[in-house]
Formats: C-alpha cells, structure tokens, sequence
C-alpha cells in the first residue's frame, strides 16, 4: 500500500510562494540588487529542487512496497524540506517588520517618525524622500546580515536536499530496472509457453491433415468449392452457397441431362444423393455435356469434339445422343 508522506500538493505549493515572495522582497529592495544576488541564486535553486522532489514523491507514492532505505531518504526529505520552511516563514516574519512597502501602517509610522526628527517641512517630495531613505537604511543596516545568515543556512540545507534526491532518483532508476528484467523475463516465458502449445498441437495438426474429406470439410468451412465449365474456365464459389444442387444456376438442364457435373479425378457423376460427400470444401467440380446431334450425323465416322477439335475415333450412338471419348482432351461427355 503507498505509504502516505506528510506532505500534500498544497504544502509544496505553500513553499514555493515562499520562496518567490522573499525573492520578490529581495529583488524590489532600492541598492540591494548585486549585494544580494547570490541569495536570490540559492532561493532558485531551492524553488527548483522542491519542484524535483514534489514530482519524485508522487511517483513513489504509487508504489506498492517501498524498501526501508526508500523510506528513511524519504523521511530525511520531509526533515529538510519542513526545516527550510521555517527558515523562511521566520525571515518573511521578520523583514515585514523592517519593510516599509509591505507594510502601510508600519511605513506610515516611520514616515511620521524621521519627519519629526527633522527641522524641514513634510510635503510630498519630503515624503518620497525619506521613503527611500527608509528603504536603505532598513535593508543597509538591519536585513544584510539576516539575508546572508538565510543563505548560510539554507545553503546547507540545499545540499542535503539535492543529496537526498539523486539518491532518490538512482533507486527509482534501480527500481524501473528491475521492472523492466521482470517484465523482459515474463515475455520470455510466454515464448516458452507458446512454442510447447505449438509443438503439442503438430500432432493433431497431423491428424486433421488425415482425415477424409467430408470431416475436414466440416473442420474447415472457409475454403471455395472451384467449378470448372466445358471450356475449362474456373470460378469459386463459397462453400455456403453450394450446400445443395437445387441452389445452382442451370439446375433445371442437369435434371434434363443436358450436363452433368463430375469430379474430374474419378469421372464420377455427382448425383444428388452424393452432393454433401463430393461438394465440400477445397473441391473442384468439372461440367460435361450431352449434346443432341442432327439425324444424318449420327453414325458418321468423321466427328469431332467441340472444345479440342479431335477427330472423334468410336462414335456410340444411342437414342439420338452422342458419346465423345476423347483420350487426348480433358473435356469427354457422359450421359
């Protein structure tokens, strides 16, 4: 379970105005802007590692377990983080108190106090004046030495902050390492689990490879039935739209035997009775045809196929219809 670590979004965000208001107050000072350059430089800094370590300590709340080590750097971050914040809670505090700009009342009492002080009249000039004058001698005299010991302090602080978060990083680094040969791992063994799912399925890939037609067409339903004409021109029809003859086109010329359709390997005339045993899956369906010959033709000695053009060698003729066998062509009918 995250381990909760005292610190919300709104405390990081409270240090961070913190940090920019004493930079502001800094920053706006009359003849401070050099002389105090390097702790506006350490401010930076801090705003910059407390962004880091806010982002740092919201992924790490999403992990399950944390190590102990996590946790003491952790614990060590939250330590230095609540003791900058008190450092600069208690300077802001007391820079309100010298600030004549960030406090009306306080500037308009030592606005009253220099003019009594002073043998000329208060008129507007006078007033901007001694603002100024004000201004100076408060950050002259009373914030320069509270504005290097602010830096000396936090400037120790900081290091152990910066200390505290790359190690921090370098176990969040250690810890995407470790997920990822983890997950490297997992991968491996699937391809393991995989390559034994298939080499315990070639045998029964094996065994379907045997199995006769009409069970391997109804494991395997996805492939065309290939019908062949008389010219020999092919068309693939899907297997579903091949379930009976009655479904073909020219249906009514194989019911009166002007062709059939055979299975080109045995010269078998399908029948309708065999239409769910030949017609499966895969097959191809070869058409031959019963043409009706003139009178005089029958008997003659000179006919000749119609696809090929061979000399037809041993006419049968038998009621008026003609059988050609043809030895050199594909196409021969059969009645």
């Amino acid at each position: 379970m995250p381990v909760p670590f005292g610190f919300s979004v709104g405390d990081f965000i409270a240090i961070a105005s913190l940090v920019y208001e004493i930079i502001r107050v800094i920053d706006e000072r009359h003849g401070a802007g050099a002389e105090y350059q390097s702790c506006v430089s350490t401010l930076r800094s801090l705003h910059s590692c407390i962004s880091a370590i806010k982002e740092c300590l919201r992924l790490a709340q999403d992990v399950p377990n944390l190590e102990l080590h996590e946790v003491a750097l952790i614990n060590g971050l939250r330590y230095e983080i609540g003791f900058c914040r008190n450092l600069l809670n208690e300077f802001l505090d007391s820079t309100y108190k010298y600030t004549a700009s960030l406090l009306p009342s306080s500037k308009a009492q030592a606005f009253k106090a220099q003019a009594a002080l002073s043998d000329v009249p208060i008129g507007k000039a006078s007033t901007k004046r001694l603002e100024k004058t004000w201004k100076k001698l408060s950050w002259a005299v009373f914030r320069k030495e509270d504005v290097r010991k602010l830096e000396r302090d936090l400037q120790s602080h900081l290091k152990a902050l910066h200390l505290y978060l790359s190690s921090l990083e370098l176990l969040s680094l250690f810890r995407l390492a470790k997920r990822t040969a983890e997950a490297e791992l997992s991968i491996r063994n699937t391809e393991v689990t995989t390559m034994n799912i298939l080499n315990s399925l070639q045998p029964v890939l094996s065994v379907l490879a045997t199995l006769p037609p009409q069970v391997g067409d109804k494991i395997n339903k996805s492939q065309p039935v290939f019908f062949e004409d008389a010219l020999g021109r092919s068309i693939e029809l899907p297997r579903e739209f091949c379930v009976s003859k009655e479904g073909l086109p020219g249906h009514d010329k194989v019911v009166k035997n002007q062709y059939h359709l055979e299975d080109p390997a045995g010269t078998t005339i399908i029948s309708a009775d065999a239409w769910h045993l030949k017609v499966t899956a895969g097959a191809t369906i070869a058409m031959t045809l019963l043409f009706q010959l003139a009178a005089e033709a029958i008997g003659s000695t000179s006919q000749i196929c119609p696809k090929c053009n061979t000399v037809n060698i041993k006419p049968d003729s038998q009621q008026g219809m003609t059988k050609w066998y043809v030895t050199l062509c594909p196409y021969y009918t059969l009645r």
